[in-house]
């Protein structure tokens, strides 16, 4: 008995116990509940950029709110969940890229978000930008730097995913591909008729 360890108690602002609990148990407490509110700021983002709003992305990225967080899929929750990194899903970005939001794209990017992620298909926001048909939201990742030459792991280019309709005329697709212009050793970026007409990716 003399060489029992004694408790440290808790004197931390947070704690509800009174300071009647072990230091160790109290501490875990506040980092799990610090944990649940990331997570939950994380979600919020993801929803009001799904949602396109504006002033409420405005607002989770002033609460430090992580712009480069993943939407987990369900191979990925349990992985998500124990706070270990996550390569698959979607980002806020790649979120905003998608609806074709030019404003929540050039926000996102002033806080940082990660410009050239790739999904678990390696997409990155500037394919997704195109699958949108918002020439803006494309032109916005350009000035940022985005890769243009990025291809999916399936060897899909950006032009690739322009939908249907911009692809079949002349003057749209004209105006995409001077903001993705083909280099030398990207011969392969012009959509051709096959490419068109490739069975398109399946939603998130």
């Amino acid at each position: 008995m003399g060489n029992q360890v004694p408790v440290l108690h808790c004197r931390t602002p947070e704690c509800t116990n009174r300071g009647r609990c072990d230091v160790a148990d109290c501490v875990l407490e506040l980092r799990t509940r610090e944990q649940e509110e990331k997570w939950n700021k994380e979600f919020q983002l993801l929803q009001a950029v799904k949602n396109q709003k504006l002033e409420v992305v405005k607002n989770l990225i002033s609460m430090k709110a992580d712009v480069n967080a993943r939407q987990p899929s369900l191979v990925t929750l349990e992985r998500y969940h124990s706070g270990k990194a996550i390569r698959s899903g979607q980002t806020p970005l790649m979120c905003a890229a998608s609806s074709g939001n030019a404003a929540i794209i050039r926000m996102l990017l002033s806080a940082r978000a990660h410009l050239n992620d790739t999904n678990e298909r390696g997409e990155t926001a500037l394919h997704l930008a195109a699958s949108s048909g918002d020439i803006n939201s494309v032109e916005e990742l350009i000035k940022a730097q985005a890769n243009p030459n990025s291809l999916t792991y399936e060897g899909d280019t950006v032009l690739d995913y322009l939908p249907r309709e911009i692809l079949e005329d002349a003057v749209l697709l004209k105006e995409f591909q001077a903001l993705l212009p083909v280099t030398p050793e990207d011969d392969d970026a012009v959509p051709s008729e096959s490419n068109s007409r490739r069975k398109r990716r399946i939603p998130s």
